[in-house]
């Protein structure tokens, strides 16, 4: 569906949408309904949430309790302020949807398709109606007559503030997330991700002096107006230093919680794990006589073409989320390319970070192993010119009821003994009866059955 310029009516706009299902056309006409009830000659965002709001769906329930609300709460306090009025003879004719409503469900239908969902559901119309401009004040006056914080985004942010934010909600907590498939592995690896972290630094043992050589650049995050001053500029990039096994992207996600921001991944592995699949792609059915020659140099153009494309969005996305967190995951993978690849994807990389732009701020986080496979240029004064050396300790996120799965990095219950997502063990366990062993170094029996477990 395409915005025109001439205003259309519900039932126009019902005739048009493919794809539409039942649920969305009922919850359309009810907001025509709630328009009149409110006595408005046009039918606005709020009409719609409103509408869509009152769709007992466990879907949309489970979409606003992702962005941190409460349908039954909403939806109690929609009945109390609302009573239904009768409509006089004079407005039962149709009226239009606004240019504003009208652009919430085309983004619904944009988003729809983004999840690769043919049919447009209620679910979608309520993002595309929540995250306009018009929604947040009557968001904020039901949220504030019942016993509800409301969100700080909700409450406090500015009108393009508050729209970036549910932007970015969206994207991590509805889990719109790049993925590649390796070629040798069956389970699928994820090369971009954006999130917003809720694990802080005081759910992190150890790592005292890394928290505190990274503490600047988080008051930097907080308040990116010091971006500005001639010592604070110079925070910008950080190489992250450490075995891959120490758990770098935890340390991260509790540097973007601390500063409240969002933090976006890059996985340097899984691009050169792509690239390394495109260089053994068959082109297809090409009718031209290729030497090997030939058909490498190919191969290699898409690689480099593809890495290029990626590292720019990655950073864009970065640009328009900022403040926020950028994090290259492995970037001394790099080193596992062609030394042709390798060049351009490195100049692409200098390129992004030279372009950078303090207002408003984001900080690039360079995570790597070993500090000599990095292209020199990188560790350029104004480029990624902070070390972070990690020190080795463990990092384990206290009992708190949720965790986070050490290899997969996914939120967790304590109490589990794999992990659903990755199926890593999450706990020894007695091979007698199954139960949790304690995490006490020399205790080797059960306290359940007293068995003798040496695992």
């Amino acid at each position: 569906m395409t915005i025109s310029d001439t205003a259309r009516t519900v039932t126009a706009v019902i005739e048009e949408i493919e794809g539409i299902t039942s649920a969305t056309r009922e919850v359309l006409q009810r907001a025509e309904h709630q328009a009149r009830m409110m006595e408005a000659s046009t039918i606005y965002p709020e009409h719609l949430f409103l509408s869509a709001l009152q769709t007992s769906s466990e879907n949309i329930a489970t979409t606003l309790s992702n962005l941190g609300l409460d349908q039954q709460l909403l939806v109690a306090q929609v009945a109390m302020m609302l009573e239904e009025r009768e409509t006089i003879e004079e407005q039962m004719q149709q009226i239009t949807l606004s240019k504003e409503a009208e652009d919430c469900l085309s983004w619904a239908l944009v988003f729809a398709a983004s999840l690769h969902i043919s049919d447009l559901h209620p679910e979608h119309i309520v993002l595309g109606t929540i995250r306009h401009q018009r929604v947040q004040p009557l968001l904020d006056l039901l949220l504030s007559q019942i016993e509800f914080a409301p969100p700080s985004y909700v409450s406090e942010e500015t009108p393009v503030g508050y729209s970036r934010a549910i932007d970015q909600l969206i994207r991590s907590r509805i889990r719109v997330q790049q993925d590649i498939l390796s070629p040798i592995q069956t389970t699928r690896r994820l090369l971009t991700s954006l999130e917003r972290p809720a694990v802080t630094f005081a759910d992190i043992l150890g790592f005292s002096r890394a928290k505190q050589e990274l503490w600047p650049f988080i008051e930097i995050l907080r308040k990116p107006r010091r971006a500005q001053s001639g010592r604070q500029a110079s925070l910008y990039g950080v190489v992250l230093v450490g075995p891959p096994s120490n758990n770098r992207a935890l340390l991260m996600r509790a540097m973007a919680g601390e500063a409240i921001v969002p933090l976006i991944c890059l996985s340097l592995s899984a691009l050169v794990m792509m690239a390394n699949a495109i260089s053994r792609h068959e082109i297809g059915d090409l009718d031209v006589d290729l030497t090997s020659e030939q058909y490498r140099a190919i191969c290699e153009q898409r690689a480099i073409q593809k890495g290029r494309e990626i590292i720019s969005t990655v950073f864009q996305q970065a640009r328009q989320a900022s403040p926020c967190i950028l994090m290259l995951e492995d970037i001394d993978e790099m080193m596992h390319l062609d030394e042709h690849v390798r060049t351009h994807w490195s100049k692409q990389l200098l390129v992004e970070i030279d372009a950078r732009d303090y207002h408003p701020a984001f900080v690039l986080v360079a995570a790597t192993h070993r500090l000599d496979l990095l292209d020199p240029a990188l560790l350029l004064q104004g480029r990624l010119e902070h070390r972070v050396i990690l020190d080795g300790a463990s990092t384990r996120p206290f009992m708190r009821g949720v965790g986070l799965c050490p290899t997969c990095q996914h939120e967790i219950s304590m109490h589990w003994k794999y992990c659903v997502y990755c199926g890593e063990a999450l706990a020894k366990t007695c091979v007698r009866c199954g139960e949790c062993l304690p995490d006490v170094p020399g205790v080797h029996f059960c306290p359940e059955c007293g068995a003798v477990n040496n695992q």
